[in-house]
């Protein structure tokens, strides 16, 4: 009888550890998707100068409003043919938002 209360526990603890590892090695790896439903990270505002005359950006180095650079790079589209500055709504990797700025208005490192 001992043996199978002690079967039984094992087996809920294994049970309920198997989610907790397939969440934490889902959310370990850093894309667009996988930001966009980690309930650990935050959304935050960061500021890029991007190249004019194109609407697909790869690889964008961004700065926080501090003036520090992200850890990561990120990619996104939008257009403006006249400034090429932006303020990046964004959670990790997955952008929400893209809002054009003019020089002024993005922090000095990104200028």
């Amino acid at each position: 009888m001992e043996n199978k209360k002690s079967h039984f526990k094992l087996t809920k603890i294994i049970a309920l550890l198997i989610p907790v590892f397939i969440l934490t090695t889902i959310f370990s790896f850093r894309n667009p998707l996988t930001d966009r439903y980690n309930p650990f990270l935050n959304s935050e505002q960061s500021y890029a100068k991007v190249k004019k005359g194109t609407q697909k950006y790869r690889n964008v180095t961004a700065y926080t409003e501090q003036g520090h650079k992200l850890s990561y790079t990120l990619d996104f589209g939008g257009y403006d043919p006249d400034e090429q500055y932006v303020k990046i709504t964004h959670k990790g990797k997955y952008v929400k938002r893209v809002i054009y700025v003019q020089a002024k208005n993005a922090p000095r490192k990104v200028r």
